[in-house]
């Protein structure tokens, strides 16, 4: 889609021409809106499984050992079969009920199971992002943080805002009218947009991991029930 294409909108706006920040985005995306969103706007099964599957940040390789048959499937390339041996290892399911859950230390695991062959460089047995969550309770109220950590050389953020190539007549309208006065009697202008990085120095807290999102009470994607196994 251009940007030309989202002016015509009953909300008109301007795409920010970047990765996802949030998964509540791919409600504003023309097509995406279409599959992912039933008829009063609120995200459908589509929706749900897609969110459960994919992440909002950039690392190299998935963790083989949470991952969802579907991220089997489309990176992997495995087969039913091959997901059905993987997901019953994991899940101490099948032939693998007596031993319990398991998990793959190593990409040599996993040959182990599914054969050399089959093995895929895409997916790896990292840990490259943790999610962590306390709840505290106190009587019938509680209080619910959720962090992600990445460990060094683990996953990061998306990439920050990028320009569009092309300026559409909606934010040359914007930018003309968006000069003015603030509640605080201030002056205001459109053309002071970027943001100048503070030169004070911040004592260094040597904390090993990089924190990468930080939500108080609020929904958390991804407590989706685990994958069944797959048919044979």
């Amino acid at each position: 889609m251009r940007a030309t294409d989202y002016e015509r909108a009953a909300l008109p706006h301007d795409p920010p021409a970047r990765s996802l920040h949030s998964f509540a985005e791919l409600a504003s995306i023309q097509f995406a809106r279409d599959l992912l969103y039933d008829d009063q706007g609120r995200p459908n099964d589509l929706w749900r499984r897609f969110a459960d599957s994919v992440s909002l940040y950039d690392f190299t390789q998935p963790n083989l050992n949470g991952a969802r048959d579907t991220t089997l499937a489309a990176l992997g390339g495995y087969d039913a079969t091959s997901i059905k041996m993987i997901t019953d290892y994991l899940g101490g399911l099948g032939s693998y009920a007596r031993q319990g859950p398991a998990y793959f230390h190593t990409s040599q695991d996993v040959a182990g199971l599914v054969g050399q062959a089959a093995m895929s460089p895409r997916l790896g047995t990292q840990v490259r992002c943790l999610r962590i969550t306390v709840t505290v309770h106190e009587g019938p109220t509680s209080f619910r943080l959720s962090a992600v950590v990445a460990p060094p050389g683990g996953a990061s953020l998306p990439p920050a805002d990028a320009p569009t190539a092309t300026t559409s007549s909606s934010t040359t309208t914007t930018n003309q009218n968006a000069s003015g006065t603030n509640a605080s009697g201030s002056t205001t202008s459109a053309t002071t947009s970027t943001s100048t990085t503070s030169t004070s120095t911040q004592p260094s807290l040597n904390y090993p991991f990089t924190l990468l999102e930080i939500r108080e009470n609020d929904e958390i994607v991804g407590t989706a029930p685990p994958s069944q196994p797959a048919s044979a």
